[in-house]
Order: structure tokens, then C-alpha cells, then sequence
């Protein structure tokens, strides 16, 4: 994970989810730990999918995700400031 050191385009931490379940869809939560990567508790921040382009908002509890590997396998977010 990240280390609160910003990387040249203002991302700070990285987050992969991945089904490795390849006949069947996915899905659950991811709950990040805010302070390990320099927001205070309870933030919003922003994860960009770097797979599909898609941006969402974020907070330190549950953020929902679903895998179907015939349309998206993976994620593989970034997180920013902004």
C-alpha cells in the first residue's frame, strides 16, 4: 500500500481487486484504512479504474465492487487527492 508519498500524478495508493474464479461473477467490500495513506478518518476520496477509465468516490467504509470475468476480471485503482 501506500505510504503517504504522492506519486507525480497525485495518486497517493493503489488498490487491486481481482476474481480468481473465472466461471462465476464476484463481488464484496473493500474498506480502506484512511490513515495509512494521508486522509483523515471518515474521507472521501476519489479511485480512478485504470482498466476501464471510470472514476468513483470512496470512503473509508465499505466501498462495493463487482467482477464478472466475461465483462471486467479485474480493478486496479488508483487513489487521489482530488
Amino acid at each position: 500500500m501506500a505510504d503517504g508519498r504522492d506519486t507525480s500524478d497525485g495518486s497517493v495508493a493503489g488498490v487491486v481487486v481481482a476474481n480468481t474464479d473465472p466461471p462465476r461473477a464476484g463481488a464484496g467490500v473493500v474498506t480502506v484504512q484512511t490513515y495509512r495513506i494521508g486522509f483523515p478518518p471518515g474521507a472521501t476520496f476519489a479511485v480512478t479504474d485504470l482498466l476501464a477509465g471510470t472514476r468513483y468516490a470512496w470512503r473509508a467504509c465499505r466501498n462495493y465492487f463487482r467482477l464478472d470475468p466475461a465483462r471486467a476480471p479485474a480493478h486496479v485503482f488508483a487513489v487521489s487527492r482530488s
